[in-house]
């Protein structure tokens, strides 16, 4: 018992020791002569060390006819750029009159001829076997050749919709009829031709009216 109680005080007095010892000694504590710690240093100090340093760096080399050689060679720098929208080109226009030279001048006075009897037919009243052009209508301008250009690539006939004041339905794979569509309403039928590459938004055409 009391060898355990000597060395719980031998542990005691090691461990007083550690606490009550001096702290190590700084190794940095002795500075050469014109030295100074960079805690002391002021921002004037900072400032005043890092332009002598500057000051006593090299002046940069100039580069060997090597380097010079290859950088001549380097390519410049690839700039990714988007690319713009490539419109379509513009198909040729069909060469009606190419057979025309072939043809006798019988052909041709009779094709004339022809074509005097259905402006007379027009004139008395008979119905026109082909519709004026959209462009020809009262109140109808024409779209302008960009914007032909720009959506030639662009439209495909798609889905059908029906729009009235109060509905909004579809998309149908064919054409709404009265026995697709809910009773005692007025709707426009239109028709997705594709979207716009921008947005994202659809473009439709009105293909007809139906009152059910």
């Amino acid at each position: 018992m009391e060898h355990f109680h000597g060395n719980r005080w031998d542990q005691l007095r090691a461990v007083e020791a550690d606490i009550l010892c001096p702290p190590p000694a700084d190794p940095f504590q002795i500075f050469p002569s014109g030295w100074t710690r960079a805690s002391e240093l002021s921002e004037k100090g900072w400032r005043e060390l890092l332009d002598r340093r500057r000051s006593q760096s090299p002046p940069p080399r100039e580069p060997s006819p090597d380097v010079r050689r290859a950088i001549r060679r380097t390519p410049p720098p690839r700039v990714n750029r988007v690319a713009p929208i490539r419109l379509p080109e513009r198909r040729p226009l069909r060469q009606l009159n190419a057979n025309d030279a072939r043809r006798p001048a019988q052909d041709a006075a009779n094709r004339i001829n022809q074509e005097n009897m259905r402006a007379g037919n027009i004139d008395n009243g008979q119905p026109r076997r082909r519709a004026l052009s959209p462009t020809q209508l009262p109140g109808v301008r024409a779209i302008p050749k960009d914007f032909n250009r720009f959506f030639r690539g662009l439209l495909t006939p798609g889905e059908f919709f029906a729009k009235s004041q109060t509905r909004y339905l579809g998309p149908f794979d064919e054409m709404p009829t009265e026995d697709t569509l809910p009773a005692a309403d007025e709707y426009i039928i239109l028709q997705r031709m594709g979207r716009l590459p921008d947005s994202g938004k659809s473009i439709f055409r009105q293909v007809g009216n139906l009152s059910t």
